[in-house]
């Protein structure tokens, strides 16, 4: 049975969910390049699918097969962002295997799926956090790693009044539960995404590049299908190809032999522009 009309009418927006998935796990491999094999491989398929509508889609479940296998593999010693990385390419390889050979698939269903993985994740991010050592300025991880920003104004954490301490904490876990909530109601879904954006853009820069590449390539699974077009799409998929593609090789002979926070700050920003774009 061949793919059902309707099935059509929301690939573009599918289409654009499996290319900025596949961005966000080259972003995870080519921050360390502690697996070259599979970020060089990683970006050869990201190549096909982005310039190959004829092969893209069986050179996508490859990835998810690579994906799935070296996870499984790993487990349970992984990031928390590999392991949603894990549980989304499980969600998705049986409708891309259905995709690959023809056959009806619900893609409705299986993006449905995706928003609800979303969702529980940024309610547990939030939830989670209820705890003495996040609420405790002192032990907080909260402002773990905002002192790159600081140096920028030659500040350093003392500078912070002690009432933007205290607060900080709660106001990041009302965004992330309020975000989950928020992302569940249509009327909300833009406030949702915005602040997750922001949440985001401030945390790429500071070493957290690779769950935020994730973070803000799910928000596009919210994106209504009436503002997605494919031939948009297309055009913005190869040029992000391209320049991702430059962008990680200088990255790549920089991070080599400097290994230093500089590295994670530019990619940080670069990717903030890239998905802006």
């Amino acid at each position: 049975m061949g793919t059902s009309v309707y099935t059509l009418a929301l690939f573009p927006k599918y289409w654009g969910f499996q290319l900025l998935f596949l961005l966000s796990y080259i972003f995870h491999n080519a921050e360390e390049w502690d697996e070259p094999y599979l970020t060089l491989i990683s970006f050869f398929i990201l190549i096909i699918c982005s310039f190959s509508k004829k092969h893209g889609q069986k050179a996508f479940l490859s990835f998810l097969t690579i994906l799935i296998t070296d996870n499984l593999l790993k487990f349970p010693g992984l990031a928390n962002h590999s392991t949603v990385m894990l549980f989304i390419a499980l969600v998705m390889y049986i409708p891309q295997l259905k995709i690959c050979f023809h056959r009806h698939v619900n893609l409705e269903k299986t993006i449905s799926l995706l928003q609800w993985i979303v969702v529980t994740v940024y309610f547990f991010a939030g939830f989670h956090k209820f705890n003495t050592d996040f609420l405790n300025p002192i032990t907080s991880c909260a402002f773990d790693k905002i002192d790159t920003y600081l140096l920028l104004f030659h500040l350093t954490l003392n500078d912070i009044p002690s009432y933007i301490k205290t607060s900080a904490p709660f106001l990041i876990i009302a965004m992330e539960l309020g975000s989950s909530l928020f992302l569940i109601l249509g009327r909300t879904q833009k406030a949702a995404i915005i602040s997750i954006l922001i949440l985001h853009f401030v945390l790429a820069p500071v070493g957290f590049s690779d769950f935020s590449s994730l973070a803000m390539g799910m928000m596009f699974l919210f994106i209504p299908e009436r503002f997605v077009k494919l031939s948009t799409i297309t055009y913005q998929i190869r040029y992000l190809t391209i320049f991702v593609l430059f962008m990680q090789s200088i990255f790549a002979f920089w991070r080599w032999p400097n290994n230093s926070e500089e590295f994670y700050f530019i990619e940080g920003i670069v990717l903030i522009l890239l998905y802006s774009y």
